[in-house]
């Protein structure tokens, strides 16, 4: 928490400082790759910020099509940090979202966003949301091509990381 908190008053460069950040998650999680988005004030729609590892074909869709209905605008919409340790076994927290969201969510059902991530060959996702104010701003979405499990502690610390990066989005 440290290191992000420095990462954020060393540069008034969002970028750097995202990309910095985005850095440090991918090493307390171990998970192999990762975005950082925020919210285009314009268009009210998430743009991916920095990504690190993505593959090239997933970065392209992201940029040619938005984040619309992917993981990380599920994570924006809803306001929760989502773990999935398996991505072909979603937890029912995970699926029971789908009841929370059915004025804006219109991408199918909650088994189906995760879809995109499966066929570039993920097998693990988190997603917190980047919160200042008590608004979502944009999200920390990490990617791992193993099962990873992280500890509740451990997503404490990535949703207070959330926070952080609200500080400096805002």
């Amino acid at each position: 928490m440290n290191q992000v908190a420095s990462a954020v008053n060393q540069t008034l460069e969002l970028n750097l400082v995202l990309d910095e950040i985005l850095v440090r998650v991918l090493e307390v999680t171990g998970y192999d790759c990762g975005l950082i988005s925020y919210i285009d004030r314009e268009t009210e729609q998430l743009v991916l910020a920095v990504q690190h590892n993505l593959p090239d074909a997933m970065v392209e869709r992201l940029q040619a099509k938005g984040l619309e209905g992917t993981p990380c605008d599920l994570v924006f919409k809803s306001g929760k940090t989502i773990h999935i340790p398996n991505l072909e076994t979603l937890p029912e927290d995970v699926l029971s979202l789908q009841q929370d969201l059915p004025a804006y969510w219109t991408y199918g059902n909650i088994e189906q966003t995760f879809n995109g991530p499966r066929k570039f060959g993920f097998k693990a996702y988190l997603g917190t949301p980047i919160v200042a104010k008590g608004r979502s701003l944009g999200t920390v979405c990490v990617f791992s091509s193993s099962q990873v499990s992280i500890p509740p502690r451990r997503i404490t610390l990535i949703e207070a990381v959330g926070q952080q990066v609200g500080v400096a989005v805002d």
